[in-house]
Parts: C-alpha cells; structure tokens; sequence
C-alpha cells in the first residue's frame, strides 16, 4: 500500500505516503491535532539529544468553511504544532529540514486561512487600526512594542512561514508524483503512481465535529453570585476543554471565553445557548475562539463584553474567517464595549478589564459583587505572561514601570483567581503566585499535571465543579418561567400566570424521554433550562429546543396524541402544567382559537431545519401570524411577495435555475431567497414550481434580529455560492 488513509474523527482523515515523506492532515476543525494525539499520529520522538514531535507537514483544506454551523477550517493549531512542536521554523532543530507547513486547497480558503494566520499570530499589527479602536496613541504603542518584542522584532508575513497549494479543477501536483483531483465539492482524489485514494470531507444532515474528551452529564442550581468551572485545559490537552468559566449572577448566565466544543460544554452543564445573558472574551486565540459560531445559533443577540481593543482583533477574525464584513456582525451579537482599568457596571456585576502581554491584544477579568458581608470577587487570568519573561524580554529595557504595574495586576488579592499555569513563552508560571494573597487560586490551562511544588499553591477544578462566592435566597427558576409565560400571554392577568406557576418543576435526566409521539401527554411542559430533542424519523425531522419552548400544548388543548418524542439531551428543568389546567386556562381566556390558527403554521415552521431549533415560543408565534401562503402550478415561476423576501415550500419542489440551467432541486421545508434578506449578489436566481407548489412567505421583519436565522440564512447561501461557482 503506497497511499494509507486513516479515518481520524468525523470529517478528520489522515493521508501518508511514507515514501515521499508526505502527512496530510485532510480536514482542520477545532481540535484537528488533539485527535492526531489521541490516535498516536502525533507523538514525542527523540533525535541528537533533542526531544520533539512528529505529526503531518501538509494541510488540507474544506471547501466550505462552515459546515452545520460549526468551522470546519481552523488552521491555527496544527500550524503552531508544525512550526514549534515538531521545530520546522526552529533554526538548527533535527525537524527543521527546509522545507515548510504547506496549505492545500481552494484558493479562497487558502487565501482566508493565510490573513486568519497572520491575525493569530499578531493580532492587529498596525498602529492607526489599533487607534481606531478608540485608545490613545501612548497605548497603541505600547501595545505595538509588546507585539514586537514577542515576534522577536519583525511580524513576519505567513507566506514567509508556510508554502500554499492551490486546488483548481485541473489535476494538481502535491510532490514527487502525488497528485490530487477535486471529483465534487469537499470531495478529492488522492493518486500516487497506481493508486488512488478518495477523501469526503463532506458533514451529513445532523453530524457534528466532535472532542477528544467525554463530560459527564451533570447540573448545577443557580446562584445570586458563583463560578462554574467549564474549562481547565489547553489546545493540546486532549482530556478536557481549554480553560473557561461560567458566571451566575442574579440568575443569568455569562461565558468567560467561547473555546472549541462550547456547545458540548453547555449542554453537559444543562445549559442551552438561549440561556446565555452574555460572554466576556479575553483574546482571539482558537482555543478561547473557536466556539463562538455556537453562541449565534441562539433566537437573541448575546451580549459581547471586551475592552475595545480586544474585540477590534476578535473581530477582524471572525470576519475574515466567514467573508462577511463586520457591519454585518451586529446580526449576531449585542456588543457592549468595557473600559480598561475601570470598574464597569453590568446590572450590579462589575468588571474591570486589564490589558495584559500577550502576542495579541489581550484582557485579563476581576469581576466582582457587594454581597450582605462586603464585596465577593473572581479574577480570570487567560494567557497571562510569566515574570521571567517579562523581567528578561518583554519589559527588560523598559523604563516606565509597566512591570510593576502588571505584576500588581496579576496579583490583585480576591476570593477566587483562575489562573494561566501553561508555561513557555507565552503563558504563565503558577510559581509567580507564590505569595499571592487570594483565598483560594486555581491552576488552569495546562495539560501537564501539577508538581508538588504547584500543588502547593493552587487548587484544580473537575469539570462542573462550582464555587459560590454568594448564595441565592430566591428561586431563579419560578422567575425565569413568570417572564417567559407574561412574554407568551401578555394580555393575560397575572392572576392566571400565577396559577400556571404554581406547579412543580420537574428534573428529567439527560436521555430521558419527556413525551412519546403517539401517547396522550399528562402534562405541558415550559422548559427552563436544558436542551430536548424533538424527533420525528418518518418525517426526518430532529431539531433542538431549549430553554423557553413550551411542549405539548397542542395535543394537550386538543387531547390528541402527539405526534413527536421530546426527549431530552441533557439535564432539563420544565413546569409541569398539568393538561387539564393548561386547557382551563386557554378556554377561560379566549385563547383557544388564536392557538389553533397558528398552530397549524408553527407546526410547520417547528418541523423545518431553518425555525425547528432554537426559537423561542414567542418569536415563533410572531412569525406564525405573518406568514402567508401561496399556491403555484407546475412549471410556474415563483415571485416574491412585497416586503416577504424568504420562501418556505410547505408541500411540491422547486427548481432553483441560474441562466435557465437547474442549480438545484428543493424539496418541501427547503427555503429558498436568503440572498434577499442577507443583501447578498442575487446571481440572478430564478425559481420554478417542478410539480404543483404550496410556498409560505415569511416576512423579513420578524427575522431579521433572530441570530440563529440569520447564521442559517448565511450558511446556507455560502454553500450555494459554492455549487454556482462548480458550474
């Protein structure tokens, strides 16, 4: 066998042609090398005396950078392993032979991943564009001679690190007679003298990229003021997640950083994405980065908390990364811009961001909260510096007492501090701390175990564990359901809330089923906390509801079996509204017919992929009552509405043409017009009923501030690109 294929995760393969001394590493999602790890593709070897890893040389890209809305390009740490962990860029290194990491793939994805590089690598490198995040001159440069001193003087362009391939549709040489043919989108050909090797890097309907790790299922209560520990990992660590926290603060939810998998971590914790108040980010790097696809996929703009400079960087990248300019950004989230070295209040939770030496634009966090005994306070310390290297590099000729004034800040005295132990050049050293007066610090972003020595000064944290810095003395749950039932029943007294809420919240384990299809519910449920899966296999139909979806109320109204399992997917929190109250409670307040005439619009939208996950009951009801609906017989062009730019196809196909030639075929709870409502090039796309049609029009208003819709909208008119672009 002269090509070997190995399948290293899902959408992950390895392709070596030892004869050649060719390793491709075909697919980078977050974690790509921690799977490379885990399956001994990457391992320590030993050479002159010189200890150091092995591991692939060549990259190959997807064609689709985002792939069921996850990314499915993230370079930066294969890249870094490359360069530093097998030494290809360090002079007189056994593993630096000359030649250098190369990039495989289509020309747009190579070109996106080598600026998306270069940010990783620097952050923002010119002065004026770090002014025009609203700092002063004084600290542009500061920040600009920091940079400098961690490149060793020079930023140097990724062209100057790394060699690119590009894949045309032509035949196209890796080296030495290693050839490789694109056969259709994300599918690739490898051939070697006379084999030839296919590659899929294709994601099915409802596949996901996955960890190394397995977390356990677990919940929590919410506190008025506590830390749940999410993350105390690395980008190497191939047993946890990369380091994190999650705040509780008068029953809302805030993420400290959104690294890989985030949506695998709040749905261990019990937590959907629409539960989530806000995220605090501490820099762009992908192991504090690559996770905040996950946090767009909710029916509200999360709040995005950083300093100005910060968010500048994070920014510019997720930009970069998607090919959608950053006005376009305000879609996704709510941004909230925090002042350095200030105390910045959030509803009573302050946070004061702190400027701290990193290779990019970084903050530190404390946060704090006056509580009955004083102020309660948490210091997030992310890729922070060690002092040696600060004392001997960073700061060595400085003359301002920047040292000091960031020593003094890593060693601010509070009740919890989480702390950067990762070591080397660019990362803390838990023996700075030595005499740190916090009550309780905590060793974070490692893979290495503790030494005794560390373990002697900082404390490590299970996943899920909490510390409760102030206790709640009131049920966040219960307040949490009295505002999604007033948002859903808002012309209802409260009288009638009060009595829906006076029911038991009921905990379902994760894998539990909370109604069978075909099975007469006893109860209506509003959900809490949590995720469920909603599945319907006849239909195809798996979707995901969280927090503020209220099921089987329907059935319940009309003491009908329902015609879908809920089943939840993690822990779940719902009232239980017993049946027969819930039908009292619509009879006595005329609700009944408004129910039943959008049910049968919101049971369709529920059961498409575009509004099935997600979207709260309230915004679906809002959608539900614009729609309207149109018949079309075969062969009939398809016109949009006024002002309703997004298609539905409720029952028949539609051909999608460009220039009279079919694009596509789309089926029923296919859509189609999101060009429309992103303001993206039309390509001039012509649609036709291929049998006779039934469409639902949806209007752009009720739409347009939903963030999973929009992300939808955008992922899939990407795809579409992709194909016209085939033809």
């Amino acid at each position: 066998m002269k090509i070997e294929k190995i399948d290293i995760s899902r959408g992950v393969y390895w392709i070596e042609v030892a004869s050649i001394n060719v390793r491709i590493l075909c697919g980078s999602p977050s974690d790509s090398v921690k799977h490379l790890i885990s399956n001994g593709l990457i391992r320590t070897k030993e050479e002159n005396g010189v200890l150091f890893e092995t591991g692939p040389n060549y990259i190959l890209l997807s064609d689709l950078m985002v792939q069921n809305s996850q990314f499915s390009n993230l370079s930066e740490f294969p890249v870094l392993q490359m360069l530093y962990k097998q030494g290809m860029l360090i002079p007189g290194h056994p593993g630096n032979n000359g030649t250098k990491p190369t990039i495989i793939g289509s020309r747009d994805q190579v070109d996106i991943q080598m600026q998306y590089l270069y940010l990783g690598n620097y952050g923002l490198t010119d002065k004026e564009e770090l002014k025009d995040s609203g700092i002063t001159d004084d600290l542009a440069q500061e920040i600009m001679d920091i940079k400098l001193k961690f490149a060793f003087g020079k930023f140097k362009d990724t062209d100057e690190l790394l060699n690119k391939i590009y894949i045309e549709n032509d035949l196209t040489e890796i080296k030495d007679g290693l050839y490789i043919k694109r056969k259709d989108i994300n599918v690739f050909e490898f051939s070697f003298e006379d084999e030839k090797v296919l590659v899929d890097l294709n994601m099915l309907k409802g596949q996901f990229y996955i960890p190394t790790y397995h977390l356990a299922h677990t919940y929590f209560n919410k506190e008025y003021f506590s830390i749940i520990h999410s993350g105390e990992g690395d980008g190497w660590d191939i047993k946890r997640p990369c380091m994190a926290s999650i705040i509780t603060y008068q029953g809302k939810l805030y993420l400290i950083d959104a690294g890989p998998n985030i949506g695998k971590t709040l749905n261990a914790l019990g937590i959907s994405v629409n539960e989530i108040d806000g995220v605090f980010h501490t820099h762009l790097h992908d192991d504090h980065f690559a996770g905040i696809t996950s946090l767009i996929q909710s029916d509200h703009k999360i709040k995005y908390y950083s300093s100005a400079v910060v968010r500048a960087s994070v920014f510019k990248k997720l930009s970069i990364l998607l090919s959608i300019s950053q006005d376009k950004l305000n879609n996704f989230f709510d941004f909230k811009t925090l002042k350095l070295d200030t105390w910045n209040d959030i509803d009573g939770l302050e946070v004061k961001p702190i400027l701290s030496p990193h290779p990019v634009e970084t903050n530190i966090f404390y946060f704090r909260t006056l509580g009955n005994s004083g102020y309660k306070s948490y210091g997030h310390l992310a890729d922070i510096c060690s002092f040696d290297v600060m004392e001997n590099i960073i700061f060595k000729d400085d003359a301002t007492n920047l040292l000091e004034k960031v020593k003094k800040s890593y060693l601010t005295p509070v009740n919890v501090k989480k702390i950067d132990n990762g070591a080397g050049m660019i990362h803390g050293m838990g023996l700075d701390f030595t005499d740190d007066n916090s009550e309780k610090l905590m060793l974070s972003h490692s893979a290495v175990p503790l030494s005794p020595e560390l373990k002697q000064i900082g404390s490590g944290a299970p996943f899920g564990s909490i510390d409760v810095l102030i206790p709640a003395q009131k049920d966040y749950d219960y307040k949490n359901a009295n505002i999604f039932l007033k948002s859903y029943f808002p012309y209802v007294d409260s009288y009638w809330i009060n009595l829906l809420l006076n029911n038991e919240v009921k905990l379902f384990n994760s894998e539990s089923i909370i109604i069978r299809d075909k099975h007469i519910n006893k109860f209506v449920y509003l959900i809490i906390t949590g995720n469920i899966e909603m599945i319907q296999t006849k239909e195809d139909i798996f979707n995901t509801l969280s927090s503020g979806a209220i099921i089987g109320d329907f059935s319940a109204i009309n003491q009908t079996k329902s015609i879908h399992t809920y089943r939840a997917s993690s822990y779940v929190r719902a009232l239980a509204i017993p049946f027969t109250q819930y039908y009292h409670f619509v009879k006595k307040n005329n609700l009944y017919d408004n129910i039943q005439n959008i049910h049968k619009q919101r049971h369709f939208l529920e059961d498409t992929w575009l509004f099935g996950e997600s979207i709260s009951y309230s915004n679906l009801s809002t959608i539900s009552h614009s729609v309207i609906s149109k018949k079309f017989k075969k062969n009939e062009k398809i016109e949009n509405p006024h002002g309703y730019s997004l298609q539905l196809i409720k029952s028949g196909k539609v051909s999608l043409q460009i220039f009279s030639k079919e694009l596509l075929v789309l089926n029923p709870s296919d859509f189609f017009g999101e060009n429309n409502i992103l303001n993206a090039e039309n390509f001039e796309y012509d649609f036709y009923a291929i049998s006779e049609c039934e469409i639902i029009s949806v209007k752009d208003e009720t739409i347009k501030d939903i963030p999973i819709i929009f992300w939808k909208l955008y992922t899939t008119h990407e795809k579409r690109s992709k194909i016209l672009f085939r033809l």
